[in-house]
């Protein structure tokens, strides 16, 4: 299949908005739901910096994906899947990701229905698939 040529100034911009979230997140690892259902300011914030890190991940499949012509996706959760059937992330941190673009479409669209336990789950469990999905296309694009 041609390629055609995927924007690496595009992608090392979105992975430095990862990164960057990631040490802003990594900040409210252990904080718990009920903090968040209290503090409706920090609720907001973690919340806000999630959906932007998620969105961003799912912006450079979508990118990466174009580039294959493989924008055959109807819904975020299939970015990541279709990233591994290319081979360009692992099958486990497709999976996870999946997950999280659930969340996004959540944050997103649902807003009032915020699950603060998921949000908590995310950030004591999860917050390290931000770090392995930058890996993995830093190591796919030589970046």
């Amino acid at each position: 299949m041609k390629r055609y040529m995927v924007k690496q100034e595009y992608i090392i911009t979105a992975i430095k908005t990862i990164e960057q979230n990631y040490i802003e997140l990594y900040k409210y690892k252990n904080i718990k739901a009920g903090e968040l259902v209290k503090d409706k300011s920090l609720q907001w914030t973690i919340e806000r910096g999630l959906q932007i890190t998620i969105q961003a991940i799912l912006d450079i499949g979508s990118h990466i994906l174009s580039d294959y012509r493989a924008n055959g996706w109807k819904t975020y959760k299939e970015i990541p899947l279709k990233l591994y059937e290319h081979g360009i992330i692992t099958k486990s941190l497709a999976k996870k990701i999946a997950l999280m673009a659930g969340l996004r479409n959540i944050l997103v669209h649902e807003y009032i229905e915020v699950d603060t336990k998921k949000i908590e789950e995310i950030l004591r469990f999860n917050l390290e698939d931000f770090k392995k999905f930058v890996i993995q296309i830093r190591k796919y694009f030589k970046i």
